[in-house]
């Protein structure tokens, strides 16, 4: 299992590698036959989610391929797997902003965007979140309204956290909040966002939103979860297919 995360440190920042949950296959449920169908995505609706592979970096062909998929009832398997199952990723930057593309087997794709903080005295960036704000003392590094995000053409999730790593005791999460769940079309259900205790891991505490996403005719519903951890004075994020 391979984590994406940064040691605590004054000014070195260490390497990363993605965080891996398994693999996980989500197989969406259909609906049951004596239900009435809901319309075929809008022209708008597809046209809208080609877009959004196209600024991942996808070719025309590819994208049509997808919308192919998506007229059938279907889902792209960036929409249903962990990014541990994707086949390549590539990681740009741009400024202060580092921006990761998922690419899957069937040529869909799901984008991380991070915006690293800057090195402000011994404040240190962690590359797994957006925006927010640290101070570093001696004895830990405390960050407030810190964004975490996933996106994908078809839909995405977000939260704000709070969290302390301490040098000398238990990191901790000490907020969540302002979530937001978006998708083209359908819509989504039972959105929680909480602060668990991981069990049987390094970490101290792990932030997740889920939600469930009820989808048009044969697509039907699936549950996605995007988490945000801290331990051992490192930070880690992920999502999965879990509540």
């Amino acid at each position: 299992m391979k984590f994406r995360s940064i040691l605590l440190t004054s000014v070195v920042i260490l390497g990363l590698s993605g965080i891996g949950f398994g693999t996980n296959y989500v197989k969406a449920m259909p609906l049951d036959a004596n239900q009435t169908k809901e319309p075929a995505l809008s022209e708008h609706e597809l046209m809208t989610i080609k877009a959004n592979q196209l600024k991942m970096g996808s070719d025309e062909k590819t994208a049509n391929q997808l919308i192919e998929k998506y007229k059938k009832g279907e889902l792209a398997d960036a929409d249903l797997m962990s990014f541990r199952d994707a086949v390549s990723s590539n990681t740009t930057v741009e400024g202060d902003t580092t921006t990761t593309t998922y690419e899957f087997p069937d040529g869909s794709r799901a984008q991380m965007q991070i915006t690293e903080l800057k090195l402000l005295g011994r404040i240190t960036p962690f590359a797994s979140i957006s925006g927010g704000r640290c101070q570093t003392t001696t004895v830990g590094t405390e960050c407030k309204s810190v964004k975490v995000s996933n996106n994908t053409p078809f839909y995405g999730m977000s939260y704000y956290v709070n969290y302390y790593l301490n040098r000398f005791g238990t990191d901790s999460i000490t907020w969540v909040g302002n979530f937001n769940v978006w998708t083209v079309t359908g819509s989504y259900a039972n959105p929680s966002l909480r602060i668990l205790k991981p069990v049987n891991t390094s970490w101290h505490d792990e932030a997740r939103l889920s939600a469930q996403f009820n989808m048009i005719f044969e697509i039907g519903s699936f549950n996605r979860s995007l988490s945000f951890y801290v331990g051992n004075n490192r930070t880690g994020w992920g999502w999965n297919s879990y509540y």
